[in-house]
């Protein structure tokens, strides 16, 4: 009986050395697991089936009704994730609410200048030349370059909170003032941890609708027109 767990730990050495050493890493993104996922999902099923195995041999009156209890409570939490995430994605994104208001307001969309996923749900509805910051530009250009004098309003994603963004995020939040915001969650404000929306499991049932998190800063507050 030892030498299926002998094999077990030799597949369990690609999966734990490779964690080890991305753990060392100063970000560790959810993403890096996805690699680690099928040999997850072997170690779910041998131990399923040892389990199953073991109740088998015991040969109690129960035993078929114990077998299906366990089986549904081991998908009951996975199913209801997956079930609730095939519901969100029938919803509307957050973002068709940012480009609402700015089509509620003449001139917005053109003096936008917006990051990409903060447009990934109505890029085709942009007008011809509209300003959209894309990676490396936002890391290595300065902030008032990116966003050039005739600039008023800047939409930013959540994304632009990482540390490779901060100077943008923070020359938006110190010269502008916030005028709009929209979130897929339910807890008002939230900013996702790190790699939230590549991680749709995570905190699933905080989410009301596909999206991300979206502020528009408004750079010239003072010359807002009437109903802005």
């Amino acid at each position: 009986r030892t030498r299926p767990h002998a094999a077990l730990l030799v597949v369990a050495a690609t999966p734990l050395a490779y964690v080890a050493v991305k753990a060392r890493r100063d970000v560790f993104a959810v993403r890096f697991m996805l690699l680690a996922l099928p040999f997850v999902a072997a170690f779910a099923g041998v131990g399923t089936s040892d389990v199953l195995t073991r109740l088998r041999a015991r040969r109690f009156v129960w035993r078929g009704a114990t077998e299906a209890l366990v089986v549904a409570a081991l998908l009951a939490d996975p199913l209801a994730r997956s079930l609730y995430l095939d519901l969100l994605f029938t919803r509307v994104d957050n973002r068709r609410d940012v480009e609402r208001w700015l089509r509620a307001r003449p001139g917005a969309l053109e003096t936008a200048v917006f990051d990409g996923p903060a447009v990934g749900a109505f890029a085709e509805a942009l007008p011809s030349g509209a300003r959209v910051l894309r990676n490396p530009e936002m890391t290595t250009a300065h902030p008032e370059t990116l966003l050039g004098a005739d600039t008023r309003y800047v939409v930013l994603s959540s994304q632009a909170t990482s540390p490779e963004f901060q100077p943008l995020w923070q020359l938006c939040t110190t010269r502008g003032t916030i005028v709009f915001e929209s979130s897929p969650h339910r807890t008002p404000g939230r900013l996702p941890e790190g790699d939230d929306v590549l991680a749709p499991f995570h905190d699933i049932f905080d989410w009301q609708r596909p999206g991300m998190f979206v502020r528009v800063f408004d750079l010239h507050p003072s010359a807002a027109r009437s109903g802005d």
